[in-house]
C-alpha cells in the first residue's frame, strides 16, 4: 500500500491534508511503523483475498477522503483481529438478503455476517476531524500520534503540535 521510498518532510500534516497522503508523505519513526504495519495487514489481506476485493480496499485506504481511509481502515483492523483469531474470511459474501456484507467469518461450524460500521455524525461528513468551518479559518481538532492541534489553521498552514517534541497529552493520550 506504501512504496518503499525515502521519505525526507518530518512536518506535521497540513489543514487540509488526507490521512494517506501525511503517512504516505511524512519522515517519522513512528509513522514509518505504522506504515510497516499498515503493509504488512494489506498484504496478509491480499493473500487472502481476490484481486477485486484487494483493489476495492487499497483504493479506498488510498483515498484523498479520510472517511474512504477509516471506513477501509475499519475494515482492515477487522480483518486482522479475525484472522488472528482463526476465522476463515469471505468478503463481500451473498447473504441471501439484497445486501452484501463487509465479512463472512467461519470457524468451528459457524457463520457470522459481519458489517463494519463507523459513526458518523449527522448533517456532516466525517473527515476525520471534529470542527466546523468559518469562511477561510478552519476550526478543528485533529488527533494524530505526536500531534494535536487546537488552534484554527488557514488552508495551506501545517499544523503546530501543542508540545514540541513530544506527544500531546490529555483524556485518551498517553505518552
Amino acid at each position: 500500500m506504501f512504496d518503499d521510498k525515502v521519505r525526507t518532510d518530518p512536518e506535521p500534516g497540513y489543514a487540509r491534508e488526507s490521512t494517506y497522503a501525511f503517512l504516505d508523505r511524512v519522515d517519522d519513526p513512528v509513522f514509518a511503523a505504522v506504515r510497516e504495519l499498515l503493509n504488512a495487514w494489506v498484504g496478509r489481506f491480499a493473500s487472502l483475498h481476490d484481486d477485486a476485493a484487494i483493489s476495492d480496499l487499497v483504493g479506498r485506504l488510498r483515498s484523498k477522503e479520510d472517511i474512504a481511509f477509516y471506513a477501509a481502515f475499519w475494515e482492515l483492523y477487522l480483518h486482522e483481529l479475525f484472522v488472528r483469531l482463526g476465522f476463515n474470511i469471505e468478503v463481500h459474501p451473498e447473504s441471501g438478503k439484497d445486501t452484501r456484507p463487509d465479512f463472512r467469518l467461519t470457524r468451528d461450524g459457524r457463520e457470522i455476517y459481519l458489517e463494519a460500521v463507523m459513526p458518523n455524525p449527522p448533517g456532516r461528513a466525517f473527515q476525520g476531524v471534529q470542527g466546523i468551518q468559518d469562511g477561510d479559518r478552519v476550526h478543528r481538532r485533529r488527533i494524530r500520534p505526536g500531534l494535536l492541534s487546537e488552534s484554527p489553521v488557514r488552508r495551506g498552514e501545517r499544523k503546530r503540535p501543542l508540545q514540541e517534541g513530544g506527544c500531546a497529552r490529555g483524556p485518551g493520550l498517553a505518552r
